[in-house]
């Protein structure tokens, strides 16, 4: 973004992306130093930059907000917890319905109130958790439905100060909603919403469905 709009060169935006990547793959094998006196790892990836690159380092800086970054990673994080999550429900219900099939014309005895109430069959008895995780499914997407809105922009207090293009819908985000800005976040202590610490907790309720509202069921004539 910042060279879209001028404030990095070329020659500086190649070198920040390929000491980014530098960066990368030191952290992926261990090798970046970490030190207690920086905050987070982005305190060090800009500490790092400008150590290896001088004045171009600091660049990155410009138009920059820990508080989007933070509430982005976040994002992304549980994001990606919820399609994980998802996929493996999804091959849950997979298994409950090859069950049925496996099961079929096998009859159980239905339980009401701790006692046998009437006959049904195996695979009604298998197709009811799928309609169960069906419905955890469905809290998931309305989450990630929630999250998947780009927080960039936002920054701490006011809007981003400076020209910029962090306004244009990025990849993976959400392209039908407009991202954060100073409108819909005016102040992150206060719009609770654009917290980081709200995305887990909302994951978090979401999860507890599939804890409390689908394991553990009997058939039930009901």
């Amino acid at each position: 973004m910042l060279a879209e709009v001028g404030l990095l060169t070329g020659d500086e935006r190649d070198a920040i992306v390929a000491e980014l990547d530098r960066i990368l793959e030191e952290i992926t094998g261990g090798e970046f130093p970490f030190r207690t006196e920086l905050e987070d790892v982005h305190m060090h990836i800009e500490s790092a930059l400008i150590e290896r690159l001088g004045d171009v380092g600091r660049k990155l800086h410009t138009a920059r907000s820990r508080n989007d970054q933070v509430s982005t990673d976040l994002k992304l994080y549980v994001r990606d917890g919820i399609d994980t999550i998802d996929g493996l429900l999804l091959e849950l219900q997979r298994a409950f319905v090859a069950r049925g099939e496996t099961d079929a014309g096998v009859i159980l005895p239905a339980y009401t109130h701790l006692q046998r109430a009437q006959p049904v069959q195996a695979t009604q008895y298998w197709l009811a958790y799928c309609e169960k995780f069906d419905r955890d499914r469905g809290r998931l997407a309305d989450c990630r439905n929630r999250l998947n809105v780009s927080p960039l922009g936002a920054r701490h207090l006011p809007a981003r100060a400076c020209r910029s293009t962090g306004s244009k819908p990025r990849p993976n985000w959400d392209s039908t909603r407009r991202p954060a800005t100073a409108w819909t976040f005016p102040v992150i202590v206060i719009s609770w919403s654009s917290s980081p610490r709200r995305w887990p907790w909302s994951r978090c309720t979401s999860a507890a469905g599939p804890r409390n509202g689908s394991c553990g069921a009997r058939p039930s004539s009901t």
